[in-house]
């Protein structure tokens, strides 16, 4: 990181010199673990307002203590890339810190009502409902084999069991949407819709034999 921040452009190998951070480099640290920290804190601020702040830079393990051994905690490993290398940052929650919101964690914020644009709902809704769709009227269905299908012949009749009176379903895309009379106007077949369509006994009736 430091190194892209001078102009370096990657070409160089990595530094393999065993030495402490220099002064640049821990300040560069700094920063990226308080961009860190205001990330997380906007990441929580979804289910409950909660402060993170950058409170001290320590670069020896042994004095890096937060909780008793053997607090369990939660672990996220991020991945920091520039310049085509790869550094790994380990954050780690103890669950005593994660005790005092864990009311609000536990809380689904998917479940709340989400605030709609009433402009963009509008639009959508007129661009919904100018859009053509073709409908159908099935008056009867019937189950043929592959072998009647080849024997049909040109002028062949077959038989409805539908009359007049048969009520037709109106479907759209293979969906069955109402239930339907037949009429006519003005020299036109008509459908007079009547009931919408049971899915479910539409489901049960194809799954069940007759």
């Amino acid at each position: 990181m430091a190194e892209a921040l001078f102009g370096g452009d990657g070409s160089e190998p990595a530094l393999q010199e065993d030495r402490p951070p220099s002064n640049i480099e821990m300040r560069v640290g700094q920063a990226i673990f308080d961009r860190v920290a205001k990330s997380m804190q906007a990441s929580f601020s979804a289910v409950i307002e909660t402060t993170l702040k950058f409170e001290t830079l320590e670069t020896r393990m042994d004095f890096a203590v937060i909780v008793p051994r053997g607090t369990f905690a939660i672990i996220t490993t991020v991945n920091l890339q520039i310049l085509d290398r790869v550094g790994e940052m380990y954050v780690v929650l103890p669950q005593p810190a994660l005790n005092a919101i864990r009311q609000g964690l536990a809380h689904d914020a998917t479940k709340d009502a989400v605030t709609r644009d009433p402009r963009w709902v509008r639009q959508m809704q007129n661009e919904i409902t100018r859009s053509e769709v073709k409908v159908e009227g099935m008056i009867e269905e019937r189950q043929f084999t592959l072998g009647d299908i080849a024997n049909l012949k040109v002028g062949q009749i077959l038989q409805l069991q539908a009359t007049a009176k048969s009520r037709v379903k109106l479907q759209c895309n293979s969906q069955a949407l109402f239930w339907c009379q037949l009429g006519q106007a003005d020299g036109n077949y008509t459908l007079r819709i009547d009931d919408v369509v049971d899915k479910e006994q539409e489901f049960m009736d194809d799954i069940l034999p007759h």
